[in-house]
């Protein structure tokens, strides 16, 4: 939204110091000189200042329209076209919807305004040719020029996210064979299966569900947020079997947040990081709470820093941060104090992501 606006004070600035600059232009090309603004003699009248603010809006929709214009020119439907075909059209295109807007937007409400004003032929193709040549210079040079350049960082960003993908697959597969997590696994399992054979089969059943979801999101960027809490469930699962309840758990997600988007395993890391760095004792258990606020995603628990020193790469948190940053303006939020650790994940809707990677 902010970008959008700056956009467009930008393009009224541009289209009101155009319109002043050719309007003087005219002025010059008429008279022959512009002494008479430094002398004293120059006053505003009411034709001039409704031919300004014509041709304030004249330039104002030429420039919307050079968007427009450019974009379509970039569309895939244009790119199956072959030069010369494809730059003879679109200088048509520039100079066609100049000529019509031209007569549309500034000489017909100037006639109609002020019948009794004439404009000379020759006058009049002056101010074609240098309109022309003006919206012909400002696609060119600016509008092109920026197209390209959004263009170059639109690669960009897709090489970069694809970076960020790959990285993240690659850390996907470490955490399908991470030894630590199958090896507490299979201890847990082992020690299930001597005391209650059913509550072993569900262990197996809630370990293959979150193995199976790793397979399943390997090329996937966003995922809903109810198929990571199916996730988050099987994983509750197996933290609960091995721990108990000295790890609580507490829900709040809004149901009309559950089909907006977020990166893949997100919630299992933010949860495997709190288990992590935090003891949980049955006097003091380790308290994580998931719930929504707005379009966001709270992850929260309370610090209770283990004795021991833990080995951390801090890979899981900056994996988040650094997968939304490619993915979105909006910024992953950390708060960390003495009491508490939260972390908050904007949530997305596929066009979203799409408008903010275009917009990039």
């Amino acid at each position: 939204m902010i970008i959008n606006n700056r956009m467009i004070f930008r393009r009224i600035g541009l289209a009101a110091a155009t319109s002043i600059l050719v309007y003087f232009m005219f002025l010059y090309l008429h008279a022959g000189t512009l002494s008479f603004l430094f002398d004293g003699s120059f006053t505003i009248d009411t034709v001039m200042l409704v031919d300004m603010i014509l041709a304030f809006l004249f330039l104002l929709v030429i420039f919307w329209i050079q968007a427009k214009i450019s974009l379509f020119m970039q569309s895939k439907a244009m790119n199956k076209h072959q030069e010369p075909l494809k730059p003879i059209l679109e200088a048509v295109l520039v100079v066609g919807t100049n000529l019509a807007l031209l007569t549309i937007l500034f000489l017909l409400p100037l006639m109609l305004l002020f019948p009794e004003t004439k404009l000379p032929p020759g006058r009049l193709r002056i101010v074609y040719i240098i309109t022309t040549i003006v919206a012909l210079f400002f696609y060119y040079f600016v509008e092109r020029v920026k197209n390209q350049k959004q263009l170059q960082s639109a690669l960009l960003h897709a090489a970069q996210l694809q970076q960020a993908n790959l990285q993240y697959q690659l850390q996907n597969l470490k955490n399908q064979v991470d030894p630590h997590f199958l090896f507490n696994s299979l201890n847990v399992l082992c020690a299930v299966i001597q005391q209650d054979t059913n509550r072993a089969l569900a262990f197996v059943q809630k370990l293959a569900e979150v193995y199976r979801y790793f397979l399943d999101i390997q090329n996937k960027i966003l995922v809903p947020l109810k198929q990571e809490l199916e996730l988050v469930d099987a994983y509750i699962y197996l933290l609960h079997t091995r721990f108990g309840q000295v790890i609580q758990f507490k829900l709040a997600i809004a149901s009309d947040k559950l089909f907006l988007q977020l990166p893949p395993c997100s919630l299992q890391m933010l949860l495997e990081n709190a288990v992590k760095h935090n003891s949980a004792t049955k006097k003091t258990p380790l308290l994580i709470k998931l719930y929504t606020i707005e379009n966001k995603l709270v992850v929260e628990n309370n610090v209770q820093p283990r004795q021991e020193i833990i080995q951390s790469t801090k890979t899981g948190l900056s994996n988040i941060i650094n997968r939304y940053r490619y993915l979105t303006i909006e910024e992953v939020t950390i708060q960390h104090t003495l009491d508490v650790f939260r972390v908050q994940l904007p949530l997305l809707t596929a066009d979203e992501y799409e408008g903010n990677n275009h917009r990039r």
